[in-house]
């Protein structure tokens, strides 16, 4: 008796604990955490924003190069190698097909059509003066392939009504990012410089004078009366 009486208790409790485990294994239901919905939503948008940044890099660096293009362009017109200049305009639209989505949404960067407007009326200067004469045959002939270069470059479709515009208004073409508006701002400020001192050199000079006439007449002066007194 009492061992089956244990026994219906044993079995009893074992099938209490199993009961119990089975309970405890059942899947329960997702909570929602807010802080890892929030953690997502932050990598959303942080994904979003470096995107972004991409694309502005990109746009930057497409165009620091036509302007690292420009700036070695324009040391060659000083130092007239118009061989040189041939393959910087070159690149230059190279350099603008690079950037082809980026024009496409924007348009042609000014400071590209300010360079090669700025180009143009540079080597239609040179050939109205007669420099070319003076020219050996072999500069010449790269003159000459550099004039025709830039004025057939510069009557393309994509770029024509761009350039008719700039002849119209230079002043909106010019390089916000670049450093036109420096080199225009030195310039005003030496032509400034110039004439104040100029001026300051005109002031001083009469001041000169001044004193000078002063010097003279009170020499004068005197000699005339010393010339009285001996006189009496």
């Amino acid at each position: 008796m009492a061992s089956r009486f244990w026994g219906a208790n044993d079995g009893s409790s074992s099938s209490e604990s199993s009961d119990s485990e089975s309970s405890s294994e059942a899947p329960q239901p997702r909570q929602a955490d807010p802080r890892r919905d929030a953690r997502w939503a932050d990598e959303s948008s942080s994904s979003e924003e470096e995107k972004k940044r991409v694309v502005k890099s990109t746009k930057d660096k497409r165009y620091d190069l036509i302007r690292e293009t420009i700036k070695i362009m324009k040391n060659h017109q000083k130092n007239q190698d118009y061989q040189a200049l041939q393959q910087d305009y070159a690149k230059m639209f190279t350099c603008l097909e690079k950037a082809k989505a980026i024009v496409d949404r924007e348009g042609i960067p000014k400071f590209f059509i300010r360079a090669i407007v700025d180009l143009e009326d540079w080597s239609g200067a040179i050939f109205e003066s007669g420099e070319k004469k003076s020219y050996s045959k072999n500069k010449a002939q790269a003159f000459n392939a550099l004039r025709a270069k830039v004025r057939k470059g510069n009557k393309l479709e994509k770029v024509l009504a761009d350039v008719e515009q700039c002849r119209k208004t230079p002043e909106e073409f010019l390089d916000e990012g670049g450093d036109d508006s420096e080199s225009e701002s030195a310039s005003d400020s030496e032509e400034s410089e110039g004439s104040s001192g100029s001026g300051s050199g005109s002031s001083s000079s009469g001041s000169k004078s001044s004193s000078g006439s002063k010097s003279s007449s009170s020499g004068s002066g005197s000699g005339s009366g010393a010339g009285s007194h001996s006189h009496s």
